[in-house]
């Protein structure tokens, strides 16, 4: 008796932390979004220099004016600007061999602008599709 209450107490838990891990894992391709502190993330399945020059291309085909482009090792730092002088900046980080991770924060502190983020996220699945 005390056994399957203990049983029917713990296995949700497990289900739950275990669950989480393996829904993680599978996002990492899925193209899932997360939104912290003003950047937008997500990964792509595509190694760090294909995913570097996806994001220049999708920059320029919004109009954004490149300012600089940072490289530093397996990471890298993209900032522009939108033509009415709203910041964007990129981050791109090798996650793996062939994942990267792409943060886009667009906008000033306390009035981030998500929906050109994710316009800006669009744009870059587009030319990794290609």
């Amino acid at each position: 008796m005390l056994r399957n209450i203990i049983f029917i107490i713990l296995f949700p838990v497990i289900l739950t932390t275990a669950g989480c891990g393996i829904f993680a894992g599978a996002m990492t391709g899925a193209g899932v979004f997360s939104y912290m502190n003003g950047e937008l993330t997500r990964s792509y399945q595509s190694d760090f220099n294909t995913t570097v020059k996806a994001c220049t291309d999708a920059l320029q085909a919004s109009n954004l004016t490149i300012k600089e482009t940072i490289l530093e090792g397996l990471s890298a730092k993209i900032t522009s600007e939108y033509y009415n002088g709203k910041p964007v900046s990129i981050k791109i980080m090798r996650y793996e061999t062939n994942i990267s991770k792409v943060s886009i924060r667009s906008g000033i502190m306390g009035v981030w602008d998500k929906d050109l983020s994710e316009q800006i996220h669009v744009s870059i699945a587009g030319y990794l599709q290609q």
